[in-house]
């Protein structure tokens, strides 16, 4: 809802959050790829290209380290 009414700064924080709670709480799974997204999206909107590069390296490592094949793509 925050990030379709643009938002971006307030979403941002909030999936900065998800990302950390989730982390620790629960096994990486798809929702996983869907905060990275987000996360990826909501930065290169802001035009923080270089963060929107970091943030995708980042879910590209995860992806590896559990190896799953969606998540790299």
């Amino acid at each position: 809802y925050l990030f379709k009414k643009n938002k971006l700064d307030t979403t941002l924080a909030a999936v900065n959050s998800l990302v950390e709670k989730y982390s620790t709480l629960i096994a990486y799974n798809e929702m996983y790829i869907s905060l990275y997204v987000l996360k990826f999206n909501i930065q290169w909107r802001k035009n923080n290209f270089n963060e929107a590069v970091a943030t995708a390296q980042e879910l590209i490592k995860l992806a590896e380290k559990n190896k799953d094949e969606a998540g790299r793509i």
